[in-house]
């Protein structure tokens, strides 16, 4: 009987020893300390582990911090996401949270900051939809015109230099005269 109970309080140490000790494992659980795991998916940005990054700052977004905590990480999870997914799709990802920050915090200090990168990144700029995809479309066309211009100047540049030379033989041939070894009369 001595035996049994000794095993058992020896199991009950060991089961509340190990389950003390799991919650020192450094595991981050999102949504427990906003502010620290802002800081580790900044921390993941700058070690350039954007997809980390990316995955902490959504986690921090879906558990409605105030505003302070939310610009930070809409902010971060926009640049993560430029990071992680180049291309478009990262740009879109990235706008859409630029403009989600925009929306929802128009008193951050990183307001600004997210105002410039939307008017590099495709999509329009928060309160300009309409304007901003004719005003682009509008500047392609006018980009595609211009080559086409400069295309064409081009050909008629070389066209030119052609004649320009083709003159400057015929002149030449004018003032040296008849050259003397050729028999020139018909």
């Amino acid at each position: 009987m001595k035996n049994i109970s000794g095993r058992l309080a020896a199991f009950l140490c060991l089961a509340c020893l190990s389950a003390g000790l799991s919650g020192c494992a450094g595991t981050l659980k999102p949504g427990g300390n906003q502010t620290a795991d802002i800081r580790a998916a900044k921390q993941h940005f700058a070690d350039g582990r954007y997809r980390e990054s990316l995955a902490g700052c959504c986690a921090v977004i879906e558990s409605r911090p105030d505003c302070a905590i939310l610009d930070e990480a809409l902010y971060c999870a926009a640049l993560s996401s430029l990071r992680a997914e180049p291309g478009e799709a990262g740009q879109r990802s990235a706008a859409q949270h630029l403009r989600h920050l925009a929306a929802d915090c128009p008193e951050s200090p990183l307001l600004p900051e997210a105002q410039a990168w939307l008017s590099v990144l495709p999509g329009p700029a928060p309160g300009r939809e309409d304007a901003g995809l004719s005003e682009l479309q509008k500047k392609d066309r006018e980009i595609d015109r211009l080559r086409g211009e400069i295309v064409r100047l081009n050909r008629e540049l070389h066209m030119l230099k052609t004649v320009d030379m083709d003159l400057h033989r015929q002149k030449k041939d004018l003032d040296d005269g008849p050259d003397k070894r050729k028999n020139t009369r018909p």
